[in-house]
């Protein structure tokens, strides 16, 4: 389960990057899972982030689920937890009803590739930070 920030509005970038994980990746055992949580919106202009990890995560791991904790505001910002194997996970309809509505049935627009030379995570989280937290623009 990874669940790193640096602060509440900031994703480590070494954490963040193909090379972590797929150094995670041949860490699982063969039919584990890695559980990312994201603060990001899943749609839209504060996705930025979501976007960017989940086209990382997706370029390592061959299987992905994705759960929103608020599925009906796509450009809210809110918990996306991503699920990530070497094997296939449970299909949908493998589900419990009280899980399933949480489902993402959609990638998200394509983001930046996040490598160990580039991953701007900062800038990424920063119109985001911004929109959840109003106080941070006076500290800029």
């Amino acid at each position: 389960f990874s669940d790193v920030y640096s602060s509440a509005y900031a994703v480590p970038p070494a954490l963040a990057s193909r090379e972590a994980l797929e150094l995670m990746r041949r860490t699982i055992k063969p039919g584990g899972i890695i559980v990312f949580n994201i603060c990001s919106a899943r749609d839209g202009e504060l996705s930025l982030v979501y976007q960017s990890l989940y086209t990382t995560i997706s370029s390592v791991f061959p299987h992905i689920a994705v759960y929103s904790t608020m599925p009906d505001s796509p450009e809210s910002p809110q918990n996306m937890i991503v699920v990530a194997s070497n094997q296939s996970l449970a299909s949908e309809n493998d589900l419990p009803d009280s899980l399933r509505q949480f489902r993402s049935r959609t990638a998200p627009a394509p983001g930046i590739l996040l490598t160990d030379d580039y991953a701007p995570t900062d800038y990424l989280v920063s119109r985001l930070a911004r929109a959840t937290y109003p106080w941070l623009r006076s500290l800029q």
